[in-house]
């Protein structure tokens, strides 16, 4: 009894448990060792739009940086003053834009995102530069993440959303066109659905699936751990994300107008998530989340944000089933016709059978056709597509652009001819192996 009461009275003085007269909690913290993974970690997340790029002639953004926008994310890389890792959209305007500021980090800390090793270029690399080894879109050797890649097939919109965000200004906006246009994006999801660009809604789930998988990391990293995630994006996705998660000082979510934010996110504009993480009263780990845009400090709707980054995931999920069961019925058609491609291989059809449809055209319009040049270049495509059915072949030689190419409408003789012609050499492969 006595080595019993000895031994409670040696566990008090350790501090191993606390009772009615143990009230220093100092001292309990003292002799409890620090869980090894989650505890007073502090992660910056950040979400950048890419620097400046080049503009192609429709007036889109061009996959490269110009020498200002490279000049820019070089300076903020001498900022940068913690273990940080890159991650980026797959195009390269994005991935250069984190690189420069990777490469040029001096503090001498550590970054996870490592130079490539490059002994002709000295460690250095361009767009131009694709190391052996990589995929030809991973030219910087970064994560590259599919959810922070651009809004697609924005080109569908791009004409009317300047259209009226010009009509704006000439009565009288004094707001930038890019910024109209990137409002005229969010008031109208509609366009967006019916001309198959990505919603608004879409774009924000998108950017907060990876918000939400690095906020999370938070709970798993080293204890005292202080690390930054660069996350290198396009606009506008940015702002669509804003507009569902952000907590306004008067505690509504979200804006009406980009105004009330300052506007649409200009090359190289950010904000950026602090998380941090704490142990409540019962002991459970909590990761505490504030925003930060522009100078301005506002709440997070981290229950909205969780629910984007689950629709998200659910979307992954359902593309990925429909993409197997479009492989499994590829697979099965491809078991039960012959291949054309196989034929084409196989019979090699030149000769007569081009100089046949040359006579039949020149019959028709009275002038040489190219029907040779034109045959060519449609297999040449069925190859690379991997097109393997006459009447996909053939839909694909009648599109209205490819009419539009060959400067004759309505073509019907000459598309009848080219039908024909893969009819008769797929015919003349399944009569030679037999095919019944």
């Amino acid at each position: 009894m006595g080595e019993r009461i000895s031994e409670v009275a040696r566990r008090i003085e350790a501090g191993d448990f606390e009772t009615g007269s143990e009230k220093d909690p100092s001292r309990k913290v003292e002799q409890q060792p620090k869980p090894k993974f989650g505890q007073d970690v502090q992660v910056e997340v950040e979400f950048m739009r890419h620097e400046e790029p080049g503009k192609t002639k429709e007036g889109m953004s061009a996959d490269y940086l110009t020498e200002t926008g490279k000049a820019r994310a070089a300076a903020k890389g001498k900022d940068i003053d913690r273990l940080t890792k890159g991650y980026s959209s797959p195009k390269l305007r994005a991935q250069e834009t984190i690189d420069l500021q990777l490469q040029n980090d001096d503090t001498g800390i550590l970054v996870i995102n490592k130079k490539l090793s490059d002994p002709a270029s000295k460690g250095e690399k361009t767009v131009k530069d694709i190391a052996v080894g990589q995929k030809p879109e991973n030219v910087f050797n970064m994560r590259l993440r599919p959810e922070l890649d651009t809004v697609v097939n924005f080109a569908a919109i791009n004409e009317e959303t300047k259209q009226w965000a010009k009509a704006q200004i000439a009565n009288g906006s004094k707001r930038s066109e890019y910024d109209l246009v990137v409002q005229y994006y969010l008031d109208h999801p509609e366009r967006s659905y019916e001309m198959e660009v990505t919603t608004p809604l879409d774009a924000a789930e998108e950017i907060a699936f990876a918000a939400s998988r690095e906020i999370g990391m938070s709970k798993h990293l080293y204890s005292d751990s202080n690390v930054k995630l660069l996350n290198g994006t396009h606009g506008p996705k940015l702002e669509p994300f804003l507009q569902q998660i952000l907590i306004n000082k008067d505690g509504k979510r979200g804006f009406v107008s980009l105004e009330e934010i300052g506007g649409a996110f200009k090359p190289g504009e950010n904000f950026k998530f602090l998380a941090k993480t704490k142990m409540d009263e019962k002991g459970k780990l909590e990761v505490e989340v504030r925003l930060l845009l522009r100078g301005q400090e506002y709440g997070v709707d981290i229950s909205r944000l969780e629910q984007l980054a689950r629709n998200y995931k659910n979307r992954l999920k359902f593309e990925k089933t429909a993409s197997q069961h479009l492989r499994e019925d590829a697979r099965e058609e491809k078991r039960k016709t012959p291949q054309l491609i196989k034929a084409l291989d196989a019979l090699q059809p030149t000769g007569d059978l081009l100089k046949d449809l040359d006579i039949l055209y020149k019959s028709r319009y009275g002038e040489y056709s190219g029907i040779a040049d034109i045959f060519t270049d449609e297999i040449t495509s069925a190859r690379k597509l991997n097109y393997n059915d006459v009447d996909v072949v053939y839909a694909h030689f009648i599109t209205p652009e490819n009419m539009k190419l060959r400067q004759k409408e309505p073509h019907n003789d000459l598309a009848r001819a080219f039908k024909d012609a893969l009819e008769k050499i797929l015919a003349a492969y399944e009569a030679k192996i037999g095919h019944k």
